[in-house]
């Protein structure tokens, strides 16, 4: 599946593999923790976050407008108004990998990551 024309995320096809996410601000210091841990393995795999609401100053982030957030949300089905946490893997082709709703675990999507044939090229 490739990104439409128009897509927010049309920028990052073939670059960049996504986490879009969402999480409620008083969780974001736990995650900025994860990210700072890993910033290695998050540039290494070619990683970038986009929060569904406002851009915390953390590494790896990009900024998303309010058109893109609602593109983003109908085209992979979130409900940005759920207060359970949501984290959503997309491929450098534009395809939904995986999606965490409970803790997020980085270490096992580098796993799922590396494991994907694009990442086997990569690494060789």
């Amino acid at each position: 599946m490739s990104f439409a024309d128009s897509s927010p995320l049309k920028s990052y096809e073939w670059k960049n593999r996504i986490i879009v996410y969402r999480l409620p601000d008083k969780e974001l210091p736990d995650l900025e923790k994860t990210i700072k841990a890993d910033e290695e393995g998050i540039r290494d795999r070619d990683l970038i976050f986009l929060r569904l609401g406002t851009r915390p100053d953390i590494p790896s982030h990009h900024e998303l407008s309010p058109e893109a957030i609602q593109e983003l949300t109908e085209r992979f089905h979130l409900d940005i108004d759920s207060p359970q946490p949501v984290f959503l893997l997309i491929g450098k082709d534009g395809g939904e990998k995986d999606r965490q709703t409970e803790d997020f675990d980085l270490r096992e999507w580098f796993d799922r990551i590396d494991s994907m044939p694009m990442r086997q090229q990569e690494m060789r």
